[in-house]
């Protein structure tokens, strides 16, 4: 994988059982080229603290003796060692940062790492769990990290990390290729009195239930994403009352989202 490879379809490349290849989502370019760009600092850093504590060395044994040169050499011999760890850990995570691709097929996602490839085909995906690492930097605004665990049919968890290229793109194929049949299966689930877990929230034809409070559909009256989290607000008693639920903890939370808002007859 090139640094100048484009993120185009892969419309040459099949797979034995997933069909032709739609899209590539490659490692992001921009962080290749930070971990090339720190590697070189450290590894100029790393000889010049190595020749500056060799020459300290050479001087302090010449013209000073053995006593002093322990005491002249240990701070760059330091910096030194700490700049050749830096450098060899960044030659390592970029590998591995560059053996990294998932690649969107007609029947499902095959995700490489390294030399491991892992393949899934979409009806065996039951549930998306994303997740949005925002730091609070004062004055900083910026995009948060996104990062996507796939959960199988066999309770295996696939996760996809930020550093491939157009994460929101492939969350959004995903969820194109995955939902509907999720929906159609959660629908019918409602439709045979049965009960929808998603999470810490279940979701049934007469109720939705929140850890231990059930809440009958006429009490809910809103219920968004805002800022990571589900805001459910629901009247109990004579006050309203809003839960907040992280997002993550929610698998499909779209999906949840949207059941909430039939059955519970939200405009």
């Amino acid at each position: 994988m090139h640094l100048n490879e484009p993120m185009i379809p892969a419309q040459q490349k099949a797979h034995p059982t997933l069909g032709l290849a739609v899209r590539v989502h490659p490692p992001r370019k921009n962080l290749l080229l930070r971990i090339r760009f720190l590697a070189i600092g450290a590894g100029t850093g790393a000889v010049v603290t190595s020749a500056g504590a060799f020459l300290r060395l050479y001087d302090a044994y010449q013209h000073y003796g053995p006593a002093l040169i322990s005491r002249w050499t240990s701070p760059l011999l330091a910096a030194s060692g700490a700049l050749w760890l830096f450098l060899i850990l960044s030659i390592l995570d970029y590998q591995t940062l560059k053996s990294c691709c998932a690649t969107v097929y007609e029947e499902g996602l095959v995700i490489r790492r390294k030399s491991r490839e892992v393949d899934i085909r979409w009806e065996e995906i039951e549930a998306l769990v994303i997740k949005a690492t925002r730091y609070l930097i004062p004055f900083l605004s910026r995009q948060a990290p996104l990062r996507l665990q796939i959960l199988s049919a066999g309770r295996k968890t696939l996760s996809i990390q930020h550093t491939l290229e157009d994460m929101p793109g492939l969350i959004d194929t995903l969820k194109a290729r995955v939902y509907p049949r999720l929906l159609e299966e959660y629908r019918h689930t409602l439709d045979q009195e049965g009960t929808v877990i998603m999470g810490p929230i279940s979701l049934s034809a007469a109720e939705l239930r929140l850890g231990k409070r059930n809440i009958c559909w006429a009490s809910v009256k809103q219920v968004h994403l805002e800022k990571g989290r589900v805001c459910l607000q629901f009247q109990s008693g004579k006050s309203k009352q809003t839960a907040r639920i992280p997002a993550h903890k929610i698998p499909n939370v779209d999906l949840c989202i949207q059941i909430i808002h039939h059955l519970g007859q939200i405009s």
